[in-house]
């Protein structure tokens, strides 16, 4: 992303040339005692630089770091620049604490603090620093030393605290840094150390370590965003695998049990920072929020652990309750009992008083009214209330809320409710009778603290969170510990849960509910338009409905995105579908044939040269008139057609090559080159013709020429028996396009709603693993906890890297070939005009008539091309209005995703008015602008042999019944995936045979 305050650099240096008057050139003085309040405010402040590309709101930052502070006093914050903040602090003591943390985190990127100082900017130095603990790992026993550490530490760019952590076990012995990184260079990942004629290697790994880029080494972005690697794609020169999650160690910050230096070996330095909490949702580890200075978590001014003291006895407790925002109230009194006229029984805490006691600090998992699961700090003796997981009913009385000063009882409320409570002891986990389960601290020594989890067993399985030190696949069994490291701390008290007979706890071995014990068929991961009419055409075409259908995200369609609002519809993805009998027999299917719509085929479609919007021929009479060609060029595309042209080159040709050699260069810039742009987003001199066009390369192979091709293709057909057409499908009149009433987004909902349960939305796959007797095991993250299902065969219909990751357990060959696909950025910018604001010249009988129109790179424009929403489909604007949907970014510019939502408004509209809109017309109306960071999989020069090694990869490692059926092996047209989704479908058929033959 880029710093705004580069461009402040350019502006000034722009300045500088130029010719200034006096009034410009004269200067304007000021006083110190003019700058007196504003200086004294920033001496208040810390200056917060969030490390990373994605934007962080103001009010999320505001509302996520004044509850991790736990601030005394009033902060204010403001948005300086993007992702740059200043804090501005009413209490000096609030201020020095948070500033002794160093880094923090923010939505799993870190935000770096810095006190004030003149000339400071978003652009100093020292903002590209964090300070990380890193482990210095292989290193001989008789040199571990603060010294050795100190110099080893010279590999960074400061050392603040060298510890020597001798554990034993797993762990070993290792040398700890507490050193600043450089987020702007590559993360050192080992080093050589010399001593005399010996030298060793030791590698560095790092606690809290996120946001890193696997591809460069550098971080603040993630491989995807990646612009050295995007650049090694186009250059075909790809290193994976450098940098990886092998860098990241366990946390080990808090607690004393590595800080085992002896007195030998001095400490270096400043204390290590405070711990600190990650806000984001999704994080995996647990984190733990700062101390207030008495060591007393403080909530709206009063002390927590107090007011928990004096509640020690019974049952009777005080709860503090997070929101999913970060937002805190306190209830004053909770009671927790059983009910047992309604034969349900909940939980039952023996005593609560060894918790508070203890004064453990732990996390708290809990799903919110959205079914996402949220995380918030707490104490041990504080529960948390979890709304919508199915368990067993807490019952609320008493609500207390700090921030009104007064008691507010309120009816006691039942609340379904699982909770899941972490704290640092390890436990064991037992079955008891029933569907008992005892939760046990087990003994530990005082020297080798451990780590466990506290639940209550309201979930279908106690959820187990994204931690390193848990081992998913054995949890829960008969009898569990595990083994982490924090505080020490003994509590030796049973905890004890149960739930009805029948109730949702499950024993099994495998995480998961019991959902899908039995083995289907088939699996498709992802629920895009591949996905889910793969799903359709097994149920129609092959009789195959043993098929669930899984989605990460919240809705269907994948990139297929339909808006209605204030009398206008727009898509923000695709826009519309070539109408082949695929395409249309899906629809039917769908139930949606009385939904379709489509355009007029008489309708122009426009590109724009020299400055003009000229008409492209629509049928072979219209070639000899339309002046979007000279009449040399007209006459070298013919020549070229019959085969009067040079002959193939023995290479793989791109579509510039192909199409500059067979029909001449004006055909190619002034016609295909703004196709590939405008479909692809491509750049064609890449672009692989046989993958991206194969049909036209096709002709040239079989008959010599593009026009010999055509004729042998029209006597084979005629040669084969012809087959009868679906007498439901509609007959479309000449070349058009086809859409839905409402949109693209029916097809997928029409599709989802006919398969039912079947499709699993909110479903994030974790892992794949192949079964000793065949078919795979896949398990979830779902919104009930971890799911895991059994299938036959899997197809995987997501983008090529997010396939790539998935399948790197079955093979890594595989895993790597996916990677090299390239998906450049492209962003849909949706506005309206006044009807009167489209230039005369443009409208055809008073109205702006047409499919759109497409723009040469060599134009001088940045839009790739515009479509005319409101006169391609009825019903998609009000009266007197135009609606336009506009392509920008692609291969050929991919810069967009630095620009704001403004700017690339800004550049339509100006591209706009240098052919199609009134220079002079009022400012559009804005509907909406989505960038699609990776958009569209580029059919590169090489595309079909990288997919095979892909499916070669797969078969070598013995992998069986894995398909991939996504638009990077169909093709990037909705058309292309609905009949790719076919194909897909008859080979899943043809392999599940197999097994009905048995």
């Amino acid at each position: 992303m880029a710093d705004p305050g580069d461009l402040g650099d350019e502006v000034t240096k722009k300045l500088q040339k130029f010719s200034l008057s006096a009034k410009e050139s004269g200067g304007v003085e000021i006083q110190r005692r003019d700058i007196v309040s504003s200086e004294e405010e920033c001496v208040n402040s810390l200056f917060g630089k969030v490390i990373g590309d994605r934007k962080a709101s103001l009010l999320g930052v505001k509302r996520a770091m004044s509850t991790i502070w736990r601030l005394h006093q009033r902060l204010e914050v403001r948005e300086l620049e993007t992702n740059f903040f200043q804090f501005i602090f009413s209490s000096e003591d609030d201020r020095k604490r948070v500033m002794a943390g160093h880094s923090w985190l923010f939505e799993n990127q870190y935000l770096v603090l810095r006190e004030w100082r003149r000339g400071l900017t978003s652009r100093h130095r020292s903002f590209d620093q964090v300070n990380l603990w890193v482990h210095v790992l292989n290193v001989p026993f008789n040199w571990m030393s603060s010294e050795v550490g100190l110099k080893i530490g010279e590999v960074f760019e400061a050392v603040k605290n060298v510890t020597i952590c001798r554990l034993g076990g797993d762990e070993g012995s290792f040398i700890k840094l507490l050193a600043t990184i450089n987020t702007k260079e590559p993360l050192p990942r080992c080093t050589v150390v010399k001593l005399e004629d010996q030298q060793t290697m030791v590698q560095f790994k790092y606690e809290r370590l996120v946001n890193l880029c696997y591809y460069c080494g550098c971080i603040g972005h993630l491989d995807k965003n990646c612009e050295t690697r995007l650049m090694d794609i186009e250059n075909r020169c790809l290193q994976e695998g450098q940098f990886g999650d092998w860098l990241k160690a366990a946390d080990f910050i808090y607690g004393n049990r590595h800080s085992g230096n002896s007195g030998s070996e001095p400490k270096v330095s400043s204390p290590a920072p405070n711990p600190k909490m990650d806000t984001n949702a999704a994080a995996s580890t647990s984190r733990h929020p700062p101390h207030s200075e008495k060591g007393e978590n403080r909530v709206g001014g009063s002390s927590v652990h107090k007011s928990l003291s004096a509640k020690e006895g019974g049952q009777s407790l005080e709860l503090v309750m997070v929101s999913s925002l970060g937002e805190e109230e306190e209830i004053a009194e909770v009671e927790i009992r059983k009910e047992d006229d309604e034969k349900r029984d909940i939980m039952v805490i023996e005593e609560a008083s060894p918790l508070i006691d203890a004064g453990v600090e732990a996390e708290v998992l809990l799903a919110d009214s959205r079914r996402i699961w949220r995380r918030a700090a707490a104490k041990a003796g504080r529960l948390l209330r979890s709304p919508v997981i199915e368990g067993n009913p807490i019952s609320f009385s008493g609500w207390k809320r700090e921030r009104n000063k007064e008691q507010d009882l309120q009816e006691p409320e039942k609340s379904k409710g699982g909770l899941l409570l972490m704290w640092d002891q390890e436990v064991e986990i037992r079955k008891l009778e029933g569907n008992e389960f005892c939760i046990q601290p087990a003994p530990v020594s005082s020297d080798f603290p451990l780590m466990g989890v506290f639940t209550f067993a309201g979930l279908h399985t106690p959820f187990i969170p994204a931690h390193d030190s848990f081992n998913r696949q054995s949890f829960p069994s008969i009898l569990t510990s595990y083994k982490a490291h924090r505080h020490d701390y003994r509590i030796n008290r049973t905890v004890r849960s149960s739930v009805a007979e029948g109730g949702p706890v499950s024993t099994s071995t495998s995480p998961g509910n019991d959902e899908h014990r039995t083995m289907l068929d088939c699996v498709i991961v992802g629920a895009g338009i591949s996905g889910l009419c793969i799903a359709q055409a097994l149920a129609t075409k092959h009789r195959t409905s043993n098929v669930v259908v899984t989605e990460a995200r919240e809705r269907v369609g994948g990139n297929i995105t339909t808006v209605e609002r204030d009398g206008y519809l727009w898509e923000e993805g695709p826009n519309s579908f070539q109408p082949s009998d695929p395409m249309l027999t899906m629809a039917v299917d769908s139930g949606l044939k009385d939904e379709l719509v489509l355009g007029d085929p008489n309708a122009p479609r426009f590109v724009l040269w020299n400055g003009k919007l000229r008409p492209v021929p629509s049928k072979p009479t219209d070639l000899p008139f339309f002046d979007l060609m000279s009449f040399p060029g007209k006459l070298r595309a013919g020549f070229g057609a019959i085969g009067l042209r040079p002959p193939p080159p023995g290479h793989e040709e791109s579509v510039e090559e192909f199409v500059r050699r067979n029909l001449g260069d004006e055909v190619f810039e002034r016609l295909i080159e703004p196709f590939c742009s405008g479909v692809y987003a491509g750049d064609p001199s890449k672009l692989s013709m046989k993958a991206a066009f194969g049909k036209v390369w096709k002709l040239e192979q079989t008959g010599g020429s593009i026009i010999g091709g055509t004729f042998k293709a029209i006597q084979e057909k005629s040669k084969s028996p012809k087959e009868s057409r679906d007498p439901r499908l509609p007959k479309p009149q000449g070349q058009t396009v086809g859409s839905f009433r409402k949109g693209l987004s029916m097809l997928p909902n029409a599709i989802s709603s006919s398969l039912g349960e079947k499709v699993k939305l909110s479903w994030r796959l974790v892992t794949i693993a192949a079964l000793d007797d065949g078919g795979y095991s896949l398990t979830y993250e779902t919104p009930k906890g971890l799911a895991s299902l059994k299938s036959r065969c899997v197809v995987m219909t997501v983008p090529s890297y997010v396939a790539s990751g998935i399948l790197r357990p079955l093979s890594d060959a595989a895993a790597d070939a996916l990677l090299k696909f390239y998906y450049p950025p492209v962003a849909a910018v949706t506005i309206s005009y006044p009807k009167q604001a489209i230039r005369e010249e443009c409208l055809i009988d008073g109205e702006l008539k047409g499919f759109g129109q497409l723009h040469p790179r060599s134009q001088g424009v940045e839009t790739l091309g515009t479509i005319y929403s409101s006169s391609l489909f009825p019903n998609r604007a009000p009266p007197g209005r135009v609606l336009l949907l506009n392509y920008i970014g692609g291969a050929t510019n991919s810069g967009i995703t630095t620009k704001t939502d403004g700017e690339l408004v800004e550049s339509v509209d100006r591209d706009l008015r240098k052919m199609l809109i009134n220079r002079n017309a009022t400012d559009p109306l804005v509907l909406g602008v989505r960038v699609w960071p990776q958009a569209i999989p580029q059919f590169l020069v090489g595309h079909l042999d990288v997919l095979d090694d892909a499916r070669t990869a797969l078969r070598k490692r013995g992998v069986k019944g894995v398909f991939l059926g996504s638009n990077y092996v169909s093709g990037v047209a909705l058309g292309r995936c609905v009949e790719g989704a076919y194909d897909v479908a008859a080979d899943v058929k043809d392999y599940l045979s197999q097994f009905t033959c048995r």
